[in-house]
């Protein structure tokens, strides 16, 4: 979807090589397994040193808000789509945060207008929601389809049909 807003390059990272696989299949450039490679390192190559435009974090984890402000370019967006652990805290230099100026933004949910844009991209194909569901369940499977969504490192949408 990154593309359809003017994205020229999307790099993906993820600790799930089955996810990574995916987001090349949807249309991510360049995939990075942290495990295996420096996400940093990756981010600067490819963008002469610079950074990233804007950063999208889904994880609930401190050290992926940490890495998206390390890949951040100066003036830069860090969003935030995902909360940590109560009790958890981001420790962020306020001289560093000052001069690097990048927009931290977290969003817990959207708007009308977000959603609408989103129904739109659907409606005419530029976004293949078909594709992203990988299990699909009945209601009498309910816990297998929770279990599922949390322990399959081969899911990515799991949907629980009313049949």
């Amino acid at each position: 979807m990154s593309k359809s807003f003017g994205a020229a390059k999307t790099i993906v990272s993820d600790l799930i090589e089955y996810r990574l696989e995916m987001a090349k299949k949807f249309g991510g450039d360049i995939t990075v397994n942290p495990k295996s490679e420096d996400l940093e390192s990756v981010v600067k190559a490819e963008t002469d040193g610079n950074g990233v435009d804007l950063v999208i974090v889904t994880a609930p984890r401190i050290e992926a808000y940490k890495a998206g402000l390390n890949i951040c370019r100066k003036g830069g967006k860090l969003c935030i789509f995902a909360p940590t652990r109560p009790g958890e805290y981001l420790q962020i230099s306020p001289k560093d945060f000052f001069f690097s100026e990048i927009q931290i933004i977290p969003s817990y949910s959207t708007s009308h207008l977000e959603t609408r844009t989103a129904l739109e991209h659907i409606k005419f194909g530029r976004l293949k929601v078909r594709e992203l569901i990988t299990h699909r369940f009945g209601l009498v499977d309910v816990a297998k389809a929770f279990r599922t969504a949390l322990e399959n490192k081969e899911s990515l949408k799991v949907i629980i049909l009313n049949r």
